[in-house]
């Protein structure tokens, strides 16, 4: 499973490892001492048990509900992941990030394979700005890995990877403005995306003109990752225009019906 394989990738990392993290938390908090092993089953059933919540908040910036499941460990794993939430964003995005890569391989996984690509063969995925950061590794550890992840079993599946135009130029802007700033000597506060990616180059040492170098050549970087840049449409062409109204309501009513917290 996703979920499974990709939170054994982090064992190795403790900056970057949720186990290491709720066994820290499970300790302290609880008085209840975890292995390794236990905090890995207990959080791989929690977030198979609550993608949708998880993902909904992280996404809209809502709260996590406070009831948890009375079961003693998805307790403990439900009051971990509202602390991360209040102290650790950081940490929360990577469980969210897990949580909507095994969603997708689940929805993509078939036994018969020759199925599966014919499922998704006109099938095009267009990819946002966030997304394409993390995949391209020019943010904090441990993110572009279920990225990388998440488009080799799309692509696997022979659907098209795609971003609009107007993405390419938002990744360029935000490199560059990263650029501009550590030649400046931060003499503006980065915000948004450009927080982690300036702190990524930095680590390493890398020029702004390095990072300018690497801004001209994002479309070529795409490329290799199997992501073709395409126009986007008019606004005017309601063909392929959402209305953003509507299809939120329902999500909304969708998700009400369907979800419920275990």
């Amino acid at each position: 499973m996703y979920c499974n394989r990709f939170l054994k990738k982090l064992h190795h990392d403790a900056e970057n490892n949720p186990h290491h993290w709720l066994i820290e938390f499970s300790k302290s908090r609880f008085n209840v001492s975890w292995s390794e092993d236990e905090a890995e089953s207990a959080l791989e059933h929690y977030l198979q048990n609550n993608e949708l919540v998880l993902i909904t908040a992280t996404t809209n910036g809502t709260q996590l509900p406070t009831k948890f499941n009375k079961e003693r460990h998805q307790f403990i794993v439900g009051s971990f992941i509202q602390e991360l939430q209040n102290s650790n964003p950081t940490g929360l995005d990577y469980l969210a990030t897990v949580a909507k890569g095994n969603m997708l391989a689940n929805a993509l996984f078939l036994p018969d394979t020759s199925k599966a690509f014919r499922r998704f063969q006109d099938t095009a995925l267009y990819f946002d700005t966030a997304f394409l950061l993390f995949a391209l590794g020019y943010t904090a550890p441990g993110r572009s890995q279920p990225c990388l992840e998440l488009l080799n079993l799309l692509s696997d599946t022979g659907a098209q990877l795609r971003c609009f135009t107007h993405t390419l130029g938002e990744l360029h802007r935000i490199l560059a403005t990263c650029a501009h700033l550590m030649e400046q000597g931060h003499t503006e506060e980065p915000y948004g995306p450009m927080i982690e990616t300036i702190e990524y180059f930095e680590a390493r040492g890398l020029s702004s003109s390095y990072v300018e170098m690497i801004a001209e050549r994002l479309q070529n970087d795409l490329l290799g990752l199997h992501i073709e840049v395409v126009d986007t449409p008019p606004y005017d062409n309601h063909n392929y225009v959402i209305g953003e109204a509507e299809i939120t309501k329902v999500l909304s009513k969708r998700i009400q019906q369907d979800f419920r917290f275990k």
